[in-house]
This record gives C-alpha cells, structure tokens and sequence, in this order.
C-alpha cells in the first residue's frame, strides 16, 4: 500500500515539475520576445518566473528525497563498518525529518506575516498562497525522510 501511494506521488511530483518549467519557460521566453519586440512585456512576468523557481526548487527537492537523490554528508557512513550503515542512514534521516519538520512549523509564520499583509502575489492570486509550497513540502520532506529512516528500501 505505502508503496503504491509513494509511486503514485513519484507520478504527481514529475507531472508538476515538468508543468512547472515548461510555465516558467514559456512566460520567460514571451516576457523576452515582448519587450524587444514589442516594447512592452506583462507586469506578472517576473513574479510567475520566481514563484515558479521557488515551487520548482521545492518540489524537486521532495522528489530527490523520495528518489533518494538528495544530497547528504556521508562522512560517518564511510568511516563506520558496513553492518552500521543502515543504522546510520536511519539516525540520519530522523535528523533530517527533524530539521524538515522544524522548518515547516517556523515558515507557517511566514504564511500568517503575508496573509495579514496581504501583499500582491501573481495576478489575483495572493501572495501568501504562492508561498504556502515551503511549509507544506517542507513538512512532506520531514515525512518522507521519516518512512525512509524506518523503511530505507522505500524508493
């Protein structure tokens, strides 16, 4: 069951990043060929590139951990002997999720700070919306690398 829901995500986060960049790729080349042809260019250009950089940067970072393509300091893991290794890479994805979880219960203010704002996002869309990617993927890595601390073989 773990194992289908997890393949079914796999499908679900390279279908939005792939949608993510070809958006981000074509507003960009159309911002381009607007202004130097036209003069002019669209006032939610820029915004829609960077809230598609950060949602891309997001997503393809919960995607290398499900893939686990992550980066991460194996210094220990090469010091230590081999029957050591799983236990090692378990304490190291608990940490992982600790941090993921930590970051994802702090940046909810940054939500809270941008909805009482009400700072301008990309058209009518708000800002605190647009930014929301960061605490809910953050806490979908935590969850992540906690299913892969209990169960490594998950991929």
């Amino acid at each position: 069951m773990l194992t289908r829901i997890l393949k079914y995500l796999r499908w679900v986060e390279s279908g939005l990043l792939v949608t993510l960049f070809l958006v981000m790729l074509l507003v960009a080349c159309a911002q381009v060929v607007a202004r130097n042809f036209f003069g002019t260019g669209f006032i939610w250009g820029e915004e829609m590139v960077r809230m598609a950089v950060l949602w891309t940067t997001m997503i393809g970072a919960l995607a290398a951990i499900g893939q686990g393509g992550h980066i991460r300091i194996d210094v220990v893991e090469r010091l230590i002997p081999d029957r050591w290794s799983p236990v090692m890479r378990a304490i190291s994805n608990l940490f992982a999720s600790c941090v993921c979880l930590v970051v994802a219960y702090f940046s909810w203010d940054l939500i809270v700070w941008e909805f009482e704002d009400g700072s301008a996002g990309v058209g009518f869309i708000p800002s605190w919306v647009l930014v929301s990617v960061i605490p809910c993927v953050a806490f979908a890595m935590g969850v992540r690398h906690a299913i892969h601390a209990f169960k490594p073989s998950t991929k």
